[in-house]
Parts: C-alpha cells; structure tokens; sequence
C-alpha cells in the first residue's frame, strides 16, 4: 500500500475505534469533573469556617475574602457512585445523543492525527528500510526491520506528527480568534 492508502486506512480504523469508545470518555469527563467540583467546594466550605470562626476578629478584613467560584455555565449531574450509574442517567435524560456529546470535534482532530502519523510513518518506513536493503547485505525478519527499527520509526513518525499538529493547533486558535 502507499503512504496516502495506509494514512486514509489508518485515520478511518481511528475513527472507527474512536467512536466505540467515545461514550466512555464522556463519562471519564464527567466524573473527572464531580471529582474536581468536589474538591473545590470542600476547599470553599473550609474556608468559610475558618472565616466564621475569625468573624468577630475580622469583620473590617471580611470584604477581602473572596472564595473561588466554580463555572456556573457547566451542566450540573447528581453526584454518580459509578460509571455505570452516571452512562445510565445521561441515556435517560439525555438520550444517546447526550453519550456523543462533542463527538464532532474529537472525531475530527481524531482523524487528522492518525492521518498525520500513519502518512509520516509509512514514509519514513519505506525510505529508511530502501537506505537499509541498499547498504546492508544482512536483513533478517519477515519484514527486514526488528523491533527496535520499528520503535523508533513510531518515536520518530509520532513526534513529527505531534509538532506539526501543534502548530496546526496553534494556527486554527490564531485565525478563530482574530
């Protein structure tokens, strides 16, 4: 296969296993975010007592404080006991389209990053094993790379990907804001 054919297949089987696990990772999310909530309100209901108790010592330093305030904006959950628990709400109340919630956007930079690393890798492969048959007379394995060639061809083809994508990032932000 050439390097077009193996990204294009490699970008639809991330997709693929992408969107089986999407679901999952929307309830990672949300526990991930009780968890931190949670955190923040113990923090908040600490310093309040703390105030309380100094009230009568500090009523001229009282407007000084001022505890963090969480988003306001984000959708509020009933605090879940498990993953189970909180996939079954949402599929409740929000149907399975509450389970895809952001799908479009993860799908696609989805995509572009497995292209990005299957297209570099193939490449990158098909050129060192060339320069490796050219100059070596010994190439043992089905495919004439151990193992160790190949993890480094994934390092390599994982990092110039990782790069490139950054400042991909970098540009879509640069030209949504302005």
């Amino acid at each position: 296969m050439s390097s077009l054919e193996n990204a294009i297949t490699g970008a639809l089987a991330g997709a693929l296993a992408n969107s089986l696990v999407y679901p999952l990772d929307v309830i990672k999310t949300i526990l991930q975010t009780q968890l931190k909530q949670k955190e923040e309100s113990q923090k908040e209901k600490k310093n309040n007592v703390t105030t309380t108790a100094n009230d009568s010592e500090t009523q001229n330093q009282s407007e000084e404080y001022k505890p963090v305030q969480s988003n306001k904006t984000s959708r509020r959950y009933p605090q879940f006991k498990s993953s189970l628990e909180c996939l079954l709400y949402i599929y409740k109340h929000e149907g399975f389209h509450g389970l895809y919630r952001g799908y479009n956007f993860s799908i696609i930079s989805g995509i572009i990053q497995s292209f990005n690393y299957w297209f570099i890798y193939t490449t990158i492969r098909k050129y060192y094993y060339n320069r490796k048959l050219k100059y070596a007379t010994n190439i043992s394995g089905k495919n004439g790379l151990n193992s160790l060639e190949e993890l480094l061809l994934g390092i390599i083809s994982g990092s110039f990907s990782s790069v490139y994508l950054k400042k991909l990032k970098i540009y879509i932000i640069e030209t949504v804001g302005n």
